[in-house]
């Protein structure tokens, strides 16, 4: 009762201890043993897909391994937390590193299940697999802002974005999370969340499993105000400022993409991040890999606009 009112309450909870500190420990060297095959399927170095991919989802089989194993054990505890029945909508893996150090902005979880008619979820459970401090990238949470009013989706790849993690009232009421492997910290998809940078050793790894609860009603979401440049339509966007580089308007997709990296009038740092583009693309498909905040997209976007103005 106690981890539901402080849930209610704040938004947030953390579980301690809540899968086995060992098997944690046991996974990491899983996953960190899997990125040589990981790489070899995409065609590139390990160095290269790190710092291309750093989630992956239940595409991958390691991942889907992980979550089998807890899922019926994870499942019980979430319930015993909020007092109600879930249904598990969807799991990721998330690592920060070395190769990927960024910061992720403060953002509501449920603003983003406005597009593409993804399904809503309520909460969420993050998983730690790594002692986490505060050099590791650990989670923020802003206390009782899930009492909010639902904001359009936070849009980092907007020209225009500014970020609440910025501001003065982030910075003086902020928690910032640090946990042990195999704690867990329940959150309320509304609720505004956001993470350090990464500094030190050991990599941050982490699962997060997503709940519907079947009782609780989808709510309304704002239409967003981005125009341009967006994280929705960011392929069409690059596609377009592409073929405006190298002046070859019938080409498209993957085409487009090797006749950049291979175009000398490109500048190196575009063919690289488009290289590592590829990379991404490739690992998508085949094993469910994704990039986060500040590791692809927007160093790829701020390149592209500023030879776009070059070239003006």
């Amino acid at each position: 009762m106690r981890e539901l009112i402080d849930l209610r309450n704040n938004g947030f909870v953390v579980s301690p201890s809540a899968i086995d500190f060992q098997l944690c420990s046991t996974w990491v060297n899983l996953i960190e043993d899997s990125f040589q095959r990981l790489a070899d399927e995409v065609g590139c170095t390990v160095n290269e897909y790190l710092m291309s991919v750093s989630t992956w989802d239940e595409q991958n089989p390691l991942v889907n391994d992980m979550i089998s194993m807890i899922q019926e054990q994870v499942t019980t505890s979430v319930q015993e937390i909020i007092e109600q029945p879930v249904e598990l909508l969807e799991c990721k893996l998330l690592m920060k590193g070395e190769n990927c150090p960024w910061p992720t902005h403060a953002h509501q979880d449920i603003s983003y299940r406005l597009e593409g008619g993804r399904k809503q979820y309520h909460f969420s459970s993050w998983i730690s697999l790594t002692r986490i401090g505060a050099e590791q990238g650990p989670l923020e949470f802003l206390p009782e802002s899930h009492l909010e009013s639902i904001s359009e989706y936070q849009d980092y790849l907007n020209p225009e974005f500014r970020d609440r993690r910025t501001l003065d009232e982030w910075k003086d009421r902020h928690q910032k999370m640090l946990v042990d492997p195999g704690d867990m910290i329940v959150f309320d998809s509304r609720v505004w969340h956001a993470s350090s940078k990464w500094f030190a050793i050991p990599r941050r790894y982490a699962l997060i499993l997503r709940w519907v609860v079947p009782e609780i009603p989808d709510v309304n979401i704002p239409q967003s105000s981005s125009v341009g440049r967006t994280m929705y339509d960011f392929s069409d966007w690059l596609e377009k400022s592409l073929r405006r580089l190298i002046g070859r308007d019938r080409l498209e997709g993957d085409a487009l993409l090797h006749a950049c990296i291979s175009d000398d009038s490109i500048p190196p740092e575009i063919s690289i991040l488009l290289n590592r583009y590829m990379i991404n693309r490739s690992a998508s498909k085949l094993h469910g890999g994704g990039a986060q905040s500040g590791m692809l997209y927007d160093p790829l976007a701020e390149a592209v606009s500023a030879e776009i103005d070059r070239m003006a």
